[in-house]
């Protein structure tokens, strides 16, 4: 026998109660995260850091934490990216609406946690990659090593001595591997 099984709307999740427990919608069913530890709290600070002397300094756009982003309708989904990355003027951050944002971010980042799957982060990689994000970048802290997926399907691998290019809506803009790590 099956089991109907309602699934939500973006708006339904973002109206539901918070328990604090860390949670995304995918595909419309509600996923539960255990909370990050100290290293990828760090980390994620660190290149949210660095990211917003690279961007936010020169006016170039905002660099946001945390916050819920839909990538799909129609089964909705709404991720948390650890640091997504919006180009054009930079908003006050108590300016900003409360609410899930619909524009895609230029990039966004995902620090990997040792409690992470490797296929969880994939399957992560290709919602932002199917929504249209145009770079999906993936922080290897054991390893210490990057993954830049572009939209278009390339593939890079970046390590120590390395810069990350931060995409076509940051023409010159690099922040060197090494940084994130150090």
């Amino acid at each position: 026998m099956a089991i109907d099984t309602k699934l939500l709307t973006a708006e339904e999740f973002a109206a539901l109660e918070s328990d604090e427990t860390l949670t995304e919608l995918v595909r419309g069913e509600i996923v539960t995260l255990p909370p990050p530890k100290k290293r990828h709290g760090r980390l994620v600070n660190r290149i949210g850091h660095l990211l917003a002397s690279l961007i936010e300094d020169a006016n170039l756009g905002s660099v946001e934490g945390g916050s819920g982003l839909i990538i799909s309708r129609n089964p909705d989904s709404v991720l948390a990216p650890d640091v997504m990355v919006f180009a054009g003027p930079p908003i006050p951050a108590i300016e900003e609406d409360e609410r899930y944002d619909e524009d895609l971010p230029s990039f966004v980042i995902e620090v990997v946690s040792p409690s992470d799957l490797a296929s969880d982060v994939q399957a992560k990689v290709a919602l932002y990659v199917e929504a249209g994000v145009p770079l999906v970048i993936v922080v290897w802290p054991r390893t210490r090593e990057l993954t830049v997926r572009a939209h278009d399907g390339t593939t890079r691998y970046l390590h120590s001595g390395d810069y990350l290019d931060l995409g076509s809506d940051f023409p010159g803009v690099s922040l060197a591997v090494s940084e994130i790590f150090r």
